[in-house]
């Protein structure tokens, strides 16, 4: 709740007795604030000027206002405000009522006190909450004066005594003006704030005004509630009246995306995944316990996958069926090898021809991209050999295939940098 204004009308009783009691001064004051952009909520209060020991007994208070801008007939006690004048000891609970543009605060003591010795209330030398009053508002951003005159209808001690002949009444400055600027108000998320790539969530808040919603303080809409499907700091302004109210909270959202499908490639005797992380490798649809690396180098003929995962969901991989003995052939009838490997810098690629050929060595990412062109040319029957330095390719550290042409047949192998 924000207050908007907060002005106290205060108005003084001057009591007089004739007999046991010396003059007495009591003042009433009434405070305003404005709940969530809709209601004016009154605050009446007693508090003893002199030092007095007077204890309040039956009393009405009449508040007269005009009625522009100020559904007086539908005006409400709040359920709890902690009077200190509904005292079960001493006070039924204070009541209200209203007619036309007339309000009445009643505030009754229980029958079975007749004696101010035997319990009431004092009116103590500060502000004592009589009562609150809440009144709806029909035009949150309408500004209207607002006339008050308010008036000692009925006023007793606790000795049932009417002292409302004794009392003078003066009326400071009632007159004030509404001008319904929002109050403050805070955003809610009606569900956790992390969610997962293609879900939502739906923000709203405790106030009743047409929001501006904003996503990393850019407008996005203006609505009472924003469904956000993005990673980002969300915040509104409340902005049924000419002076817009920022909300008193942001909320950070967070989207997590779904795992990427991973695609694995067959280098040689290695098989290699796409995705670095969270993967776990499947032969012929069994898990393969422990097998959670990038490279997996298989030692049986089978059918291999892998499962990418994440806290949004699993991607299974495409299939590589592999034959180890098939694979072993080709390497052997090249007996190609690259070594160090990983590579920090400078690799050698080493190769035996059983009789000429066209050589082509290249190398790709595993995103089926080619990277370099390292030979493409005939070479003689022997054996063969050539530098990588992946500097020159600018080459970051990643995991490559390195693929060997030799006329019509191809052979793979993994390249690790390690910079």
């Amino acid at each position: 709740m924000k207050l908007k204004s907060f002005v106290f009308l205060f108005l003084s009783f001057y009591l007089f007795s004739s007999t046991i009691f010396a003059s007495k001064i009591v003042e009433f004051s009434v405070s305003q604030s404005m709940l969530a952009d809709t209601t004016l909520e009154l605050s009446f209060y007693a508090k003893s000027l002199n030092g007095s020991n007077i204890k309040l007994g039956n009393t009405n208070i009449a508040v007269r206002l005009n009625e522009n801008n100020l559904n007086i007939s539908n005006a409400y006690l709040p359920t709890t405000y902690n009077s200190e004048f509904e005292d079960a000891s001493f006070y039924r609970k204070v009541s209200l009522g209203n007619r036309e543009n007339l309000i009445v605060i009643s505030v009754l003591k229980l029958s079975s006190f007749h004696n101010s010795l035997m319990g009431g209330k004092k009116i103590e030398n500060q502000p004592m909450l009589v009562a609150k009053i809440n009144i709806p508002v029909k035009r949150a951003c309408t500004t209207s004066g607002i006339t008050w005159e308010i008036q000692p209808v009925a006023v007793t001690d606790f000795d049932n005594t009417n002292i409302k002949s004794q009392i003078e009444y003066k009326k400071l400055d009632p007159d004030f003006k509404l001008e319904g600027i929002p109050a403050k108000f805070q955003i809610n998320s009606l569900a956790l704030t992390t969610i997962c790539e293609g879900q939502n969530i739906q923000l709203n808040s405790n106030s009743k005004s047409n929001l501006t919603w904003y996503k990393d303080g850019v407008v996005l809409q203006s609505s009472s509630t924003v469904l956000v499907s993005e990673s980002g700091v969300y915040s509104a302004s409340a902005n049924s009246c000419s002076t817009p109210i920022l909300s008193d909270n942001q909320i950070g959202i967070t989207v997590n995306p779904l795992p990427i499908t991973p695609v694995i490639s067959q280098a040689g005797r290695d098989l290699i995944s796409t995705s670095n992380s969270s993967i776990q490798w499947f032969k012929d649809g069994n898990l393969l316990d422990g097998e959670i690396s990038q490279i997996y180098k298989p030692l049986y003929n089978g059918l291999y996958t892998v499962v990418s995962k994440n806290d949004c969901g699993t991607k299974t991989s495409n299939t590589i069926n592999f034959n180890i003995n098939s694979v072993t052939k080709k390497i052997d009838q090249f007996a190609l090898s690259v070594y160090p490997n990983p590579i920090e810098r400078f690799s050698t690629i080493s190769y035996s021809l059983p009789k000429s050929a066209n050589i082509i060595v290249e190398i790709w990412n595993l995103f089926g991209q080619k990277i370099s062109e390292l030979s493409d040319e005939r070479k003689q029957s022997g054996k063969h050999s050539l530098v990588l330095d992946i500097e020159k390719y600018n080459m970051s550290s990643a995991i490559y295939l390195l693929k060997f042409y030799a006329d019509n047949e191809v052979t793979t192998t993994s390249l690790v940098v390690n910079k």
